[in-house]
């Protein structure tokens, strides 16, 4: 009777170790996974702060030509600009033209076309 409960406990400490190592070995696979995907995030945030500071540089160039070219010929700019706008549009409609006539098209009861 001694034996088999020695036998037991022995059984179970070695079971124990194996399960405490299985334990051990997820625990160390899990902790590199999660170390992999912080490095790759890392790597991801630090390209998206880089375009983010590209985006915001060219936007400040984009904001200081608006200014120069306001400076600069803020006159000749809004009349060319309005001739360029009615030289553009003179001969056509505009989209909610065409929706308006569609619709007053498709109002009538006894359409005939």
């Amino acid at each position: 009777m001694e034996e088999d409960r020695k036998k037991k406990e022995q059984e179970l400490a070695e079971k124990k170790r194996a399960f405490e190592k299985t334990f051990a070995e997820r625990v160390n696979e899990r902790e590199a996974k999660i170390n992999e995907r912080v490095a790759r995030l890392d790597i991801r945030e630090h390209d998206l702060k880089e375009e983010i500071e590209l985006r915001k540089a060219e936007l400040e160039r984009l904001r200081r030509e608006v200014d120069d070219l306001r400076r600069g010929s803020i006159g000749d700019s809004k009349t060319s600009l309005s001739m360029s706008m009615t030289n553009e549009n003179s001969g056509k409609n505009s989209p909610t033209d065409k929706i308006l006539k569609k619709k007053s098209g498709t109002l009538g009861l006894f359409n005939r076309n």
